[in-house]
């Protein structure tokens, strides 16, 4: 059985390319382009892992991890555009477990 990686970004050519690498690993990647589709799909397909963008809209990636955060403990790694130490701060306050700068 291969583990299931939830996708969430707003950009599709960012999920087409996180898709194309992880599934050459060997993975299984669900893609959803905004929160509340995260949600859904989190619930529903239970994914091993979760790579989230925090710019998805509303609500946003900060807020879909800390609703994540409410009911698993599945390994979270947020996206983000910028590097500085409040971004990083601000994804580990909302219960990310890493996060990672684009463009990856």
């Amino acid at each position: 059985m291969q583990d299931k990686i939830l996708v969430v970004d707003d950009n599709a050519d960012i999920r087409a390319f996180a898709r194309t690498c992880l599934e050459e690993e060997g993975y299984r990647v669900i893609e959803a382009a905004d929160g509340l589709d995260a949600m859904e799909k989190f619930k529903r397909e239970s994914p091993s892992l979760v790579i989230l963008d925090i710019g998805i809209g509303q609500p946003d990636g900060f807020e879909v991890c800390r609703m994540i955060r409410k009911i698993s403990t599945t390994p979270i790694v947020m996206l983000t555009t910028r590097g500085d130490e409040v971004d990083e701060a601000m994804c580990l306050a909302a219960g990310a477990d890493d996060y990672i700068v684009k463009p990856f």
